[in-house]
């Protein structure tokens, strides 16, 4: 039967990586190209030969494929093919098919997409309502500071979704896959209809190798190509489809990009991002999943497992591969992003493996080893820890990529309870000394002055 063409054609995957890939230079350029774009794409076919004489055809004809489906009568299977400007459904059991003649994702579409398309119609109300919701998620997530803007990471993940899938979607209107990252503590991705995914940093930092990440796209291109959000669409009732959320969206996200921007410039990440980052993935979480289809049912999650699994497999194996050192170090600011927000959140453990990866890969910045200076002091109160704290402000002081006044507060902290008030006091004249050339360039410092001032002047300092 002609299903079972499907995982034997999904064998031959090479073309998935000898076409050139795509460098998105700028996200918000490829944005705005995916929407200007709207011409139509080429119908995908199939070619077969008659093994069963029907109609005007005879055995060994060479006949066009347009389509497959099940039939409304017996649920086996049809092929569509076109006579004059219309389809007609044939059984598959007549015709003989070369399992090579496309790749793993338009096979993917074609055996479960073609003939609802064909016979129903590209369905472009829900598409273009879609559409629109992809790019006022976007345009919100850029406005409000919530997404991980880095255009080397940017790049990679822009050729890496290419070389899984280096064809365009088949969709009606031009469609190509885009990857963006969003700030958020929950581990989740999630996609558009028109091939935009979603990646939080926080499931980016997990994702301990390539093939780990290989494994998220591949999911969420599973989802795209098999229309699960158009799908689930169809079953909502749409007039409860309403603007309120993007504004309710706007709001939440100002309130919480506001928060972000207040902290003191002394390290890149602070408690008011924390703050912002739990805001923005509640309402993630609460809304944007169903607003867009994204509310997968136990099949279609599993489906997409299962052919991720398959383009593991079959497809990845035959990629070029990063080395896990050479991965972390592409991702690497998105791992520090997630461990300082693991800090806020007190969970440690999480925190310290994650710098932990970048210190073995060779990539942690002064930033790191601040964040972990601050949790040995924070778990930990022994001669030992102390001076592996201070360790780790020297090792951040060396690296000397940006200047971090914080170190110099952790300094001053580290050796206050270790006793030594001389090198506590010139610590945390460094630090306010830092923190005044910080706010002589109008940065808002005077609460963290007043700070250091009251502890030299209760130790004596």
């Amino acid at each position: 039967m002609i299903g079972t063409i499907f995982v034997a054609v999904q064998l031959d995957i090479a073309n998935l990586i000898n076409q050139k890939s795509f460098v998105m230079k700028k996200a918000y350029f490829l944005l705005a190209l995916l929407f200007l774009c709207s011409f139509a794409n080429s119908q995908v076919t199939l070619t077969a030969v008659v093994v069963k004489k029907f109609s005007d055809y005879q055995v060994g004809d060479s006949v066009k494929l347009y389509g497959f489906t099940k039939s409304r009568f017996d649920d086996s299977e049809e092929v569509l093919i076109k006579k004059g400007a219309e389809y007609k459904a044939v059984s598959a059991s007549k015709f003989s098919i070369n399992g090579t003649q496309m790749g793993f994702w338009d096979n993917l579409w074609f055996y479960n997409r073609s003939g609802e398309v064909l016979t129903k119609g590209w369905e472009n109300d829900l598409r273009t309502d879609l559409l629109m919701d992809c790019r006022e998620f976007i345009q919100n997530l850029q406005k409000n500071k919530l997404l991980f803007e880095d255009d080397y990471l940017q790049d990679y993940l822009s050729q890496l979704v290419h070389k899984i899938c280096p064809t365009r979607l088949n969709k009606q209107k031009n469609s190509q896959l885009t990857v963006y990252v969003m700030k958020s503590r929950d581990p989740q991705s999630f996609s558009f209809d028109n091939g935009t995914i979603v990646i939080s940093s926080a499931l980016l930092a997990g994702a301990n190798t390539e093939g780990d990440l290989v494994k998220i796209l591949s999911k969420e291109i599973t989802n795209v190509v098999l229309e699960h959000n158009l799908l689930n669409l169809k079953q909502q009732i749409w007039a409860q489809r309403t603007t309120n959320f993007w504004t309710g969206f706007a709001e939440v996200a100002a309130t919480a990009a506001a928060i972000s921007n207040s902290g003191n410039g002394s390290n890149n990440f602070t408690y008011g991002d924390a703050i912002a980052i739990t805001l923005a993935a509640n309402l993630i979480s609460s809304g944007i999943m169903e607003r867009i289809g994204a509310n997968y049912t136990v099949d279609q999650l599993s489906k997409a497992d299962f052919y991720s699994n398959l383009f593991l497999k079959t497809g990845y194996s035959k990629m070029e591969h990063k080395t896990p050192d050479e991965y972390t170090r592409i991702i690497s600011d998105v791992i520090s992003y997630t461990s300082w927000q693991n800090l806020y959140a007190l969970n440690y453990s999480d925190a310290i493996n994650l710098i932990n990866r970048l210190e073995n890969a060779g990539v942690a910045t002064e930033d790191d080893y601040l964040l972990k200076a601050k949790i040995y002091r924070t778990l930990y109160n022994t001669d030992e820890s102390n001076y592996e704290a201070l360790r780790f402000v020297a090792k951040a002081k060396t690296i000397g990529l940006t200047k971090l006044v914080d170190l110099d507060k952790e300094e001053g902290l580290l050796y206050l309870r270790i006793g030594d008030k001389a090198k506590a006091k010139l610590a945390f004249e460094e630090y306010r000394t830092g923190l005044e050339d910080i706010q002589a360039k109008g940065g808002d410092n005077s609460s963290e002055i007043r700070w250091v001032k009251n502890i030299m002047f209760k130790n004596n300092l």
